[in-house]
């Protein structure tokens, strides 16, 4: 795969910060359905930064409140009572500015299964008006299905769904299809939750290799969220910060 297909982000530099970010929702402590409630948080006081051309990783187990924690990042109203400050170059990152500046890639990756990769890009092009930038000798999409490696299945439809067929992408093709969907929006920063999940041990490896090749050459801040050990392919062998049950380190 190469990012280099691509065009640089739109900032030349880019960094995103939280500081102290919480958050706390209401759990009832009752069996029989009281209205008494306790407040439970989720998340307390974490904070770290990432920059333009770096890759932050945050690892914890399972329902410990990572995805949460992406939520508050990407201004997503998921009730509660999220507290803390998160700046877009020193700006507060409003709703606004991160449609503007931002990507999210879900855990779930949500493709229609009857549409191909090649139509799936034409179409991004197209919303986000990148295909009109252009030179008239290039094929925009050609280059983004180059840089994550999907030009041998551009025609295969992702399939695995009703009107789709049985057979189509697999997991990894999958993965690399809806991280495509976000890079053609140009962002200066991209969220990822666990993009290793449900990939085998090499898929997930070479993901994660992709994303640290394309933050330095595409110049694009890249925070994500993963489950699974990574410190076999990370040039860090030891977090930077230590956060509750959180390891959050740069992997470039």
């Amino acid at each position: 795969m190469n990012a280099c297909a691509l065009k640089p982000s739109k900032s030349t530099h880019t960094e995103l910060c939280f500081t102290d970010c919480s958050f706390t929702v209401s759990k009832n402590n009752s069996p029989w359905g009281a209205a008494k409630s306790k407040p439970l948080k989720i998340l307390s006081g974490i904070s770290a930064s990432v920059k333009s051309g770096h890759v932050l990783a945050i690892m914890g187990p399972s329902g410990a409140g990572k995805t949460s924690l992406l939520n508050i990042l990407t201004c997503e109203d998921i009730g509660g009572a999220p507290v803390g400050k998160v700046t877009l170059n020193g700006v507060q990152l409003t709703s606004k500015l991160y449609t503007s500046h931002c990507a999210y890639v879900r855990q779930t990756d949500t493709l229609w299964p009857y549409l191909t990769p090649r139509e799936y890009i034409e179409m991004a092009s197209a919303m986000y008006g990148t295909d009109s930038d252009a030179e008239p000798s290039v094929d925009p999409v050609e280059n983004v299905l180059k840089s994550v490696g999907l030009i041998s299945c551009q025609h295969t439809k992702v399939g695995g769904g009703p009107g789709g067929g049985k057979s189509g992408l697999s997991g990894g093709q999958k993965r690399r299809l809806s991280l495509a969907l976000a890079m053609v929006k140009n962002p200066s920063v991209l969220f990822l939750d666990e993009p290793t999940s449900g990939l085998d041990a090499s898929s997930a490896a070479a993901i994660m290799d992709f994303l640290k090749v394309f933050a330095k050459q595409m110049n694009v801040a890249i925070l994500c969220t993963i489950h699974q050990c990574v410190f076999h392919f990370a040039h860090a062998a030891l977090p930077s910060i230590a956060i509750g049950l959180y390891l959050a380190f740069p992997l470039c």
